[in-house]
């Protein structure tokens, strides 16, 4: 004859069980917190030397890059010839905006006459085969003749080194001309085929970034 369970029995069993998750949770969670704490410096320093990555890719010729702050924040970087800050090249900034699918972050390099010196991708989730394109490097000609033209000087920027083809677009142009199309263009920004959304927001993020920083400099 089966053993009927009283209902103190049922709620202790309960009990139990909850006592035992919660015991499981406290040590998961301190754990996890444990494993944060002690990565946490490290995570730190490898995102700041990203940054420093980024920052000399988008303005090679600069030697120092003075952060401009706002209640903690770092608006954006001036970017100096020197430690002694005795001469301004320009600026280097992260825009960010809302692709077709994710946010899109990138890092770019102004001079003071408001020319793009260049921009990097820094972090993008854009459907694969359309919006990830933006970050494709693009072979616009066949390897030999990429050597070919770099041994006689006539190498384009990005075609060899790797650069994403969309990237390369922006080097040297004028703020005001960061507007994207959908045809070759030398003025503007072609946008990548299928991919609208995600080139224009990346576009116009650059942009409206560079015209706000003009603005507080002038």
């Amino acid at each position: 004859m089966r053993k009927r369970l009283t209902p103190f029995c049922t709620m202790s069993e309960n009990l139990k069980y909850v006592l035992t998750l919660t015991i499981i949770c406290f040590i998961t969670a301190s754990l996890l917190a444990g494993v944060y704490l002690l990565t946490q410096p490290t995570i730190i320093e490898q995102k700041e030397r990203e940054e420093k990555l980024a920052l000399k890719e988008v303005f090679p010729e600069a030697g120092y890059f003075e952060p401009q702050l706002k209640d903690g924040q770092t608006l954006y970087f001036k970017a100096y010839s020197s430690a002694d800050k005795k001469m301004l090249l320009g600026y280097t900034f992260r825009a960010q905006a809302q692709g077709y699918s994710s946010d899109i972050e990138t890092m770019a390099g102004m001079n003071r006459e408001g020319k793009i010196t260049a921009i990097r991708i820094l972090a993008q989730n854009e459907t694969p085969g359309l919006g990830a394109n933006i970050a494709e490097v693009k072979a616009l000609k066949t390897f030999w003749q990429a050597i070919k033209e770099f041994f006689a000087g006539q190498q384009e920027a990005g075609e060899l080194a790797g650069e994403p083809w969309f990237c390369a677009q922006f080097k040297g142009k004028k703020i005001r001309d960061l507007i994207v199309v959908n045809t070759p263009t030398e003025k503007n920004i072609q946008a990548v085929t299928g991919a609208t959304i995600s080139s224009e927001a990346l576009t116009d993020s650059v942009r409206e970034k560079a015209e706000e920083i003009l603005r507080d400099e002038q």
